[in-house]
């Protein structure tokens, strides 16, 4: 588990990085974080959570999905 230290000196290693970069390594980092799509694989995360949920279903441990009699 990542404690509130651990996480800022972290981010305090990521300034120090950013901090270090060279113009034309910025130009090409924004560029290349222009071109990611917002959300990202959102749709991948649906299709795991779903697939998730029918193991559980299938083994017993949930009943999400109601039978029919």
């Amino acid at each position: 588990m990542t404690t509130r230290t651990q996480f800022q000196q972290q981010l305090h290693q990521v300034e120090a990085r950013v901090a270090a970069l060279t113009d034309a390594e910025l130009r090409t980092l924004a560029g290349q974080m222009a071109d990611l799509p917002a959300g990202g694989d959102a749709l991948a995360v649906i299709g795991i959570v779903f697939l998730v949920l029918l193991i559980l279903e299938a083994v017993g441990v949930i009943d999400i999905f109601k039978k029919f009699p």
